[in-house]
């Protein structure tokens, strides 16, 4: 006659395999269900449960030992403000769980509770095919050394519910679906390795801070959800798509290829740098949408680098109301800007495209336009050549110490006065003007 599943609770602090540490005198078998609460229970060989109730301010620790659940895995159900604990019991053991089934961990309505590996850095967490890991409300997986991780295996899902922001501070490799349902998930200051696919819902943001995302991930941004780079890096390849938009902040750097966006938003004094590297931008640009007194910073972080920015959509740059605020190169000359065709820049009122050094360039390609609207008057000391049309509806645009090479029609008596109706010039050598250059 099989084994009846039973639900063993732990009674008292000790080894898994001690039967004096369960009620019954029994450890939990492969079908049974284990719970222990505020206890530290060490993992004492490897083992495999049917499922595990794991309670408030409850310990697993061991020496490169591994739990498996099969089944339903619960961390912290009473909802209290507390952790669950998970680390080894020396700096270079390891201590696993492996997870078959739907594991929901719950925290307090306080930040920063939910899976800590007692920042021993030697945590790891395996959520394999057919599992779902859900974090719900502000639930995070923290710690506060390195080298802890999170693996989402081919087939599994991690995904985050419920309000609030969860934080994740394990290193973490995704192979499957991390799914950002909604609410805030945030990496901090760690390291998002994906094969998988990354989603995040309407309404629903992703945050990466001072973190970094692997090259060739993927991201998918419904309509109304964000994806927030603060400080961060990307390998070369990543591709966000969708009706959703990125935002950038801090310096975000680029590893070297192509990295395609969907829409941004680039707030004040954010800064894009990169070794050859380009940005494909599919949507919508907004460079400065606070018209906070600051530069957009777009350079390459070596002398023979680099940055190119491709843009298919419409881009507005916006300014303080002081002169020379816009996009700047850095004064490393190593800025590209293509606007392609179909594209349309616009410079509002005083924003500015500025160096003090000599190099940086930007493009308006046959079937582009080139904008400048609103009052004041906007300032381009970047190499410019244009392709398709470069309009002057309102205001002013001056060219100070550059060339720009116009190469377009001019525009007909019914179109905008444009620049495009001046004649073809042959560049000459770049002059400086003695304007001080912006503060960064």
């Amino acid at each position: 006659m099989p084994v009846r599943a039973q639900t063993i609770t732990a009674v008292t602090t000790g080894n898994w395999s001690d039967g004096a540490t369960w009620s019954g005198g029994v450890a939990p078998g492969a079908t049974d269900t284990a719970s222990f609460t505020g206890l530290t229970l060490t993992l004492d060989g490897n083992f495999t449960v049917g499922a595990l109730q794991y309670g408030a301010e409850g310990s697993l620790t061991g020496t490169n030992t591994a739990l498996t659940v099969s089944g339903a895995l619960s961390l912290n159900a009473t909802f209290g403000n507390v952790n669950e604990h998970l680390f080894a019991t020396s700096s270079s053991a390891t201590i696993t769980v492996n997870s078959l089934g739907a594991t929901d961990l719950f925290a307090f309505a306080g930040p920063q509770e939910g899976l800590w590996d007692d920042n021993t850095g030697s945590a790891h967490w395996n959520n394999l095919a057919g599992a779902t890991f859900t974090l719900h409300d502000s639930a995070s997986i923290i710690t506060a050394g390195v080298g802890s991780l999170f693996t989402n295996a081919a087939g599994a899902t991690f995904a985050h519910a419920g309000t609030g922001s969860a934080l994740i501070q394990w290193g973490f490799v995704n192979h499957g679906t991390l799914s950002v349902a909604a609410g805030s998930l945030q990496f901090l200051g760690t390291i998002l390795t994906s094969d998988g696919s990354i989603r995040v819902a309407s309404n629903a943001t992703l945050l990466l801070s001072s973190s970094s995302l692997s090259a060739g991930a993927t991201v998918s941004l419904a309509s109304g959800a964000t994806l927030a780079l603060t400080s961060s890096t990307l390998g070369a390849g990543v591709s966000v798509s969708g009706a959703g938009s990125t935002s950038l902040s801090g310096a975000i750097g680029f590893g070297t290829g192509a990295t395609t966006f969907s829409n941004v938003v680039w707030s004040p004094e954010a800064s894009a740098t990169g070794m050859n590297a380009a940005l494909t931008l599919s949507g919508t640009v907004t460079l400065n949408p606070d018209q906070a007194n600051a530069n957009e910073h777009l350079y390459a972080n070596t002398g023979s680098a680099t940055m190119t920015v491709n843009a298919l959509g419409a881009t507005d740059l916006f300014a303080f109301a002081g002169p020379q605020e816009g996009l700047w190169d850095d004064n490393t000359g190593s800025a590209r800007w293509n606007s392609l065709a179909g594209a349309t820049f616009t410079l509002h009122d005083s924003a500015s495209l500025i160096t003090a050094g000599v190099g940086s360039i930007f493009t308006n390609a046959a079937g582009a336009t080139f904008v400048h609207a609103g009052t004041g008057s906007a300032l381009i000391q970047w190499g410019f050549v244009n392709h398709g049309i470069l309009s002057l509806p309102t205001g002013t645009l001056q060219f100070l110490g550059t060339t720009p090479r116009v190469m377009a029609r001019s525009a007909s008596p019914t179109e905008p006065r444009s620049s495009s109706a001046m004649p073809p010039s042959t560049p000459g050598p770049p002059c400086r003007s003695p304007v001080a250059p912006p503060s960064p």
